[in-house]
């Protein structure tokens, strides 16, 4: 009599169809060999371990099946994504004639320096305040934060000044043309608070220049001129900001004729020229407007009149700069 192997019950949990069939064919094999032997008890139990092997083979075969057909059927439904490769960087408009334009050449010039002197002006309008109407006309802080929100008013009309200058172009131009007009209506404002003759400071001052805290203001009447100052620079900077909008709309443009290899290098270096302008206002402001009058320390130093007939020069000379040195191709009026 061959002695019983002993099938566990573990074996059962197989997890492929290859050993599900292995673990019947040995259940069969025992079964014939308890057969020829007599054994009843060991027979019955091998009948049942049979059984339930031949159920695993069974359900792991129709899984297997099943698994093949999921596979195939979701392999079948993906998309080829690859076959759908849209030319993203080239779907903007860019010209027939696949013009490749440098902003440093003499005739894309102006809008390097257009850039340049914007954010120069742009500044020159924030950084003025804190000397002239804090020291200077000496208004409270709350009129201060006043004067710097409206100063900050016209960064909200980015997207009006941009439909006006896509909808109605001037003489077929729709970037150059409000350029100019952004430079008139800065050089208007430029001009008024240049020609308005410049009062007192509101506080006694001693010889060297410093200011006399300890006795009542000299000339108290300053303050309510503040609104001859505060309404010119509002303007200016809403025509800087035209300028702005069109200048970076322009820049779009040039963008988009630039080489795949290089795109962005246009953006880059307009970047670094409007920082330089930023630069060179907080140096003009911190050495010509850094007298005793305007808080400072030096002795000498321009008067905010002075300063802003600069500015003026500046506006002025950037308008036949913008009609000579800017390429802007001719738009049909819709």
């Amino acid at each position: 009599m061959s002695k019983p192997v002993k099938l566990e019950e573990e074996s059962v949990a197989t997890t492929s169809p290859e050993s599900a069939a292995e673990f019947e064919h040995t259940a069969t094999t025992y079964v014939s060999s308890l057969e020829h032997t007599g054994d009843g008890r060991s027979l019955k139990k091998a009948n049942s371990y049979l059984s339930q092997g031949t159920t695993l083979t069974a359900g792991m075969s129709h899984l297997s099946h099943e698994g093949v057909s999921v596979v195939s059927e979701s392999h079948a439904s993906v998309p080829d994504l690859n076959a759908i490769k849209p030319d993203i960087e080239n779907a903007a408009g860019v010209e027939p004639c696949g013009e490749v334009i440098s902003i440093w050449t003499s005739r894309t010039i102006g809008i390097v320096i257009n850039g340049f002197i914007l954010a120069f002006l742009s500044a020159t309008c924030t950084g003025v305040t804190y000397g002239f109407f804090l020291g200077y006309m000496g208004l409270d802080s709350y009129v201060m934060s006043s004067i710097t929100a409206l100063m900050k008013l016209p960064d909200v009309l980015l997207l009006p000044y941009g439909v006006i200058s896509d909808c109605f172009p001037i003489c077929g131009k729709n970037r150059k043309s409000w350029l100019l007009v952004s430079w008139t209506i800065s050089a208007a404002a430029l001009l008024a608070m240049s020609l308005k003759p410049q009062p007192p400071p509101m506080y006694c001052q001693y010889e060297n220049g410093e200011y006399n805290w300890d006795v009542p203001p000299c000339n108290p009447q300053i303050q309510d001129e503040k609104n001859w100052y505060i309404f010119p620079m509002f303007i200016l900077t809403a025509g800087l900001q035209l300028g702005s909008v069109n200048g970076q709309a322009l820049l779009l443009e040039y963008s988009q004729r630039e080489p795949l290899e290089r795109r962005g290098h246009i953006k880059a270096n307009m970047a670094m020229v409007c920082t330089a302008g930023g630069l060179a206002s907080s140096l003009v402001i911190g050495i010509c407007m850094n007298s005793k009058a305007y808080l400072g320390t030096f002795d000498w130093g321009l008067s905010f009149s002075g300063l802003m007939t600069v500015c003026l020069v500046l506006a002025i000379c950037m308008m036949p700069l913008t009609a000579s040195w800017i390429l802007e191709a001719l738009t049909c009026r819709v």
